[in-house]
Protein backbone atom coordinates (compact mmCIF):
# COMPACT_ATOMS: atom_id res chain seq x y z
CA UNK A 1 0.00 0.00 0.00
CA UNK A 2 2.84 2.54 0.75
CA UNK A 3 4.45 1.55 -2.66
CA UNK A 4 0.94 2.75 -3.92
CA UNK A 5 0.88 5.79 -2.52
CA UNK A 6 4.44 6.50 -3.50
CA UNK A 7 3.81 5.95 -7.06
CA UNK A 8 0.69 8.22 -6.97
CA UNK A 9 2.41 10.53 -5.18
CA UNK A 10 5.12 10.64 -8.29
CA UNK A 11 2.24 10.85 -10.56
CA UNK A 12 0.68 13.63 -9.29
CA UNK A 13 4.11 15.63 -8.63
CA UNK A 14 4.61 15.13 -12.48
CA UNK A 15 1.27 16.26 -13.09
CA UNK A 16 1.42 19.51 -11.42
CA UNK A 17 5.15 20.26 -12.68
CA UNK A 18 3.78 19.60 -16.26
CA UNK A 19 1.20 21.73 -15.91
CA UNK A 20 3.45 24.61 -14.00
CA UNK A 21 6.06 24.51 -16.42
CA UNK A 22 3.95 23.91 -19.80
CA UNK A 23 6.99 21.35 -21.13
CA UNK A 24 6.96 17.43 -20.34
CA UNK A 25 8.20 16.12 -17.56
CA UNK A 26 9.78 12.83 -17.13
CA UNK A 27 9.26 11.09 -13.77
CA UNK A 28 10.47 7.54 -13.37
CA UNK A 29 9.57 5.69 -15.75
CA UNK A 30 6.56 8.56 -17.03
CA UNK A 31 6.41 10.97 -19.23
CA UNK A 32 3.91 13.94 -18.30
CA UNK A 33 2.57 15.68 -21.64
CA UNK A 34 0.60 18.95 -21.30
CA UNK A 35 -1.49 19.36 -23.98
CA UNK A 36 -3.69 22.11 -23.07
CA UNK A 37 -7.24 22.68 -21.25
CA UNK A 38 -10.50 21.23 -21.50
CA UNK A 39 -14.10 22.62 -19.70
CA UNK A 40 -12.86 20.22 -17.04
CA UNK A 41 -9.86 21.68 -16.37
CA UNK A 42 -5.89 20.77 -17.77
CA UNK A 43 -5.27 18.11 -19.80
CA UNK A 44 -1.86 16.08 -19.09
CA UNK A 45 -1.03 13.02 -21.67
CA UNK A 46 1.23 10.25 -19.69
CA UNK A 47 3.50 8.30 -21.72
CA UNK A 48 4.95 4.85 -20.02
CA UNK A 49 8.24 3.60 -21.04
CA UNK A 50 7.62 -0.18 -21.53
CA UNK A 51 9.63 -2.73 -19.83
CA UNK A 52 11.75 -4.01 -22.13
CA UNK A 53 11.77 -1.25 -24.26
CA UNK A 54 15.76 -0.26 -25.40
CA UNK A 55 14.15 3.02 -25.52
CA UNK A 56 16.04 6.25 -23.55
CA UNK A 57 14.07 8.69 -21.45
CA UNK A 58 15.72 11.29 -23.95
CA UNK A 59 13.89 9.34 -26.45
CA UNK A 60 10.68 9.37 -24.46
CA UNK A 61 10.98 13.17 -24.09
CA UNK A 62 11.48 13.88 -27.50
CA UNK A 63 8.52 11.23 -28.57
CA UNK A 64 6.33 12.89 -25.58
CA UNK A 65 7.44 16.44 -27.03
CA UNK A 66 6.34 15.46 -30.68
CA UNK A 67 2.67 14.34 -29.73
CA UNK A 68 2.26 17.01 -27.45
CA UNK A 69 3.16 19.68 -30.37
CA UNK A 70 0.85 17.63 -32.20
CA UNK A 71 -1.97 17.39 -29.90
CA UNK A 72 -1.96 21.11 -29.28
CA UNK A 73 -2.19 21.80 -32.95
CA UNK A 74 -4.98 19.31 -32.77
CA UNK A 75 -6.88 20.99 -30.00
CA UNK A 76 -6.17 24.79 -31.12
CA UNK A 77 -7.89 23.91 -34.61
CA UNK A 78 -10.80 22.20 -32.12
CA UNK A 79 -10.99 25.89 -30.33
CA UNK A 80 -10.96 27.41 -33.86
CA UNK A 81 -14.14 25.33 -34.99
CA UNK A 82 -15.91 25.56 -31.85
CA UNK A 83 -15.33 29.29 -31.58
CA UNK A 84 -16.16 30.06 -34.94
CA UNK A 85 -19.39 28.11 -33.86
CA UNK A 86 -20.16 29.62 -31.27
CA UNK A 87 -19.88 33.24 -33.33
CA UNK A 88 -22.26 32.25 -35.72
CA UNK A 89 -24.70 31.81 -33.50
CA UNK A 90 -24.40 35.04 -31.45
CA UNK A 91 -25.59 38.37 -32.21
CA UNK A 92 -21.85 40.25 -31.15
CA UNK A 93 -23.46 43.18 -30.61
CA UNK A 94 -26.21 42.38 -28.00
CA UNK A 95 -24.29 38.46 -27.15
CA UNK A 96 -27.99 37.14 -27.38
CA UNK A 97 -28.90 34.71 -29.60
CA UNK A 98 -29.04 35.91 -33.59
CA UNK A 99 -31.75 35.33 -36.21
CA UNK A 100 -30.47 32.17 -37.71
CA UNK A 101 -29.94 30.55 -34.52
CA UNK A 102 -33.59 31.66 -33.61
CA UNK A 103 -35.01 29.86 -36.74
CA UNK A 104 -33.09 26.41 -35.83
CA UNK A 105 -34.24 26.54 -31.92
CA UNK A 106 -37.84 27.69 -32.70
CA UNK A 107 -38.55 24.69 -35.05
CA UNK A 108 -36.87 22.37 -33.07
CA UNK A 109 -39.09 23.99 -30.10
CA UNK A 110 -42.15 23.81 -32.48
CA UNK A 111 -41.69 20.12 -33.44
CA UNK A 112 -41.49 19.05 -29.64
CA UNK A 113 -44.67 20.76 -28.76
CA UNK A 114 -46.53 19.59 -31.45
CA UNK A 115 -45.47 15.63 -30.48
CA UNK A 116 -46.06 16.65 -27.08
CA UNK A 117 -48.95 19.14 -27.16
CA UNK A 118 -47.58 21.50 -24.58
CA UNK A 119 -48.24 24.96 -24.71
CA UNK A 120 -45.83 26.92 -25.93
CA UNK A 121 -45.76 31.47 -26.58
CA UNK A 122 -43.59 33.50 -28.54
CA UNK A 123 -43.42 37.27 -28.02
CA UNK A 124 -42.35 39.72 -30.30
CA UNK A 125 -40.44 43.24 -28.40
CA UNK A 126 -40.10 46.10 -30.29
CA UNK A 127 -38.31 49.43 -28.57
CA UNK A 128 -40.35 52.21 -28.74
CA UNK A 129 -39.32 55.50 -30.95
CA UNK A 130 -35.44 53.89 -31.30
CA UNK A 131 -34.78 56.01 -34.25
CA UNK A 132 -35.19 59.37 -32.57
CA UNK A 133 -33.39 58.18 -29.57
CA UNK A 134 -30.57 57.52 -32.40
CA UNK A 135 -30.58 60.88 -33.54
CA UNK A 136 -30.91 62.38 -30.73
CA UNK A 137 -27.77 60.64 -28.93
CA UNK A 138 -26.22 59.08 -31.44
CA UNK A 139 -25.77 55.25 -32.93
CA UNK A 140 -23.07 54.79 -29.84
CA UNK A 141 -25.22 55.33 -27.55
CA UNK A 142 -28.21 53.46 -29.26
CA UNK A 143 -25.67 50.33 -29.17
CA UNK A 144 -25.43 50.82 -25.87
CA UNK A 145 -28.89 51.00 -24.89
CA UNK A 146 -29.91 47.79 -27.14
CA UNK A 147 -26.82 46.03 -24.50
CA UNK A 148 -28.88 47.43 -21.55
CA UNK A 149 -32.17 46.35 -22.98
CA UNK A 150 -30.39 42.74 -23.60
CA UNK A 151 -28.90 42.00 -20.42
CA UNK A 152 -32.26 43.68 -18.41
CA UNK A 153 -34.43 41.44 -20.34
CA UNK A 154 -32.20 38.60 -20.03
CA UNK A 155 -32.34 38.43 -16.28
CA UNK A 156 -36.20 37.79 -16.73
CA UNK A 157 -35.73 34.88 -18.40
CA UNK A 158 -36.50 31.54 -16.88
CA UNK A 159 -33.15 28.69 -17.92
CA UNK A 160 -35.49 26.96 -20.75
CA UNK A 161 -37.01 30.67 -22.60
CA UNK A 162 -34.86 31.84 -25.79
CA UNK A 163 -34.58 35.20 -25.81
CA UNK A 164 -32.97 36.55 -29.16
CA UNK A 165 -31.91 39.62 -31.77
CA UNK A 166 -34.60 39.24 -34.37
CA UNK A 167 -32.94 42.24 -35.84
CA UNK A 168 -32.79 45.94 -35.69
CA UNK A 169 -34.69 47.12 -32.44
CA UNK A 170 -36.45 44.14 -32.37
CA UNK A 171 -36.36 41.04 -29.82
CA UNK A 172 -38.23 37.57 -29.92
CA UNK A 173 -38.80 35.50 -26.78
CA UNK A 174 -39.42 32.13 -27.15
CA UNK A 175 -41.66 30.67 -24.08
CA UNK A 176 -42.42 26.79 -23.79
CA UNK A 177 -44.39 25.46 -21.25
CA UNK A 178 -46.25 28.61 -20.87
CA UNK A 179 -49.74 29.30 -21.38
CA UNK A 180 -51.06 32.22 -22.60
CA UNK A 181 -52.41 33.97 -19.77
CA UNK A 182 -49.06 33.26 -17.90
CA UNK A 183 -46.86 35.04 -21.23
CA UNK A 184 -48.56 37.84 -20.89
CA UNK A 185 -47.91 38.40 -17.22
CA UNK A 186 -44.38 37.44 -17.58
CA UNK A 187 -43.72 40.49 -20.63
CA UNK A 188 -45.51 42.51 -18.70
CA UNK A 189 -42.87 41.96 -16.29
CA UNK A 190 -40.40 42.48 -18.83
CA UNK A 191 -42.24 45.49 -20.56
CA UNK A 192 -42.50 47.84 -16.74
CA UNK A 193 -38.48 46.78 -16.43
CA UNK A 194 -36.28 49.91 -16.33
CA UNK A 195 -34.51 51.16 -19.75
CA UNK A 196 -32.37 53.83 -19.20
CA UNK A 197 -28.40 54.46 -19.76
CA UNK A 198 -26.71 57.13 -17.68
CA UNK A 199 -28.71 60.36 -17.35
CA UNK A 200 -30.20 60.17 -20.57
CA UNK A 201 -33.95 59.42 -21.35
CA UNK A 202 -35.09 56.08 -20.90
CA UNK A 203 -36.65 54.12 -23.36
CA UNK A 204 -39.85 52.13 -23.17
CA UNK A 205 -40.93 48.83 -25.18
CA UNK A 206 -43.76 47.07 -26.50
CA UNK A 207 -44.32 43.56 -26.72
CA UNK A 208 -46.64 41.10 -28.56
CA UNK A 209 -47.63 37.61 -27.47
CA UNK A 210 -48.79 34.74 -29.11
CA UNK A 211 -49.60 30.93 -28.36
CA UNK A 212 -48.91 28.28 -30.07
CA UNK A 213 -51.92 26.20 -31.25
CA UNK A 214 -50.42 22.75 -31.51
Amino acid sequence: EAATDDVLQVDLDGFREAIRTRRSVIQRDRCFVPVGKTPSGNLVVIIDRRPGRPRSMASVREVANALAGALLRMSGRVAFVEEFKRESMIDPLTGLLNRRTLDERLRAELEEHSRTGTPMCVAMVDVDHFKEYNDEFGHLSGDEMLRLISVTMATACRRQDLLARYGGEEFCFVLPDVALDAAVGMMEQVRTLPYRVGDRRPLTISIGVAAWAA
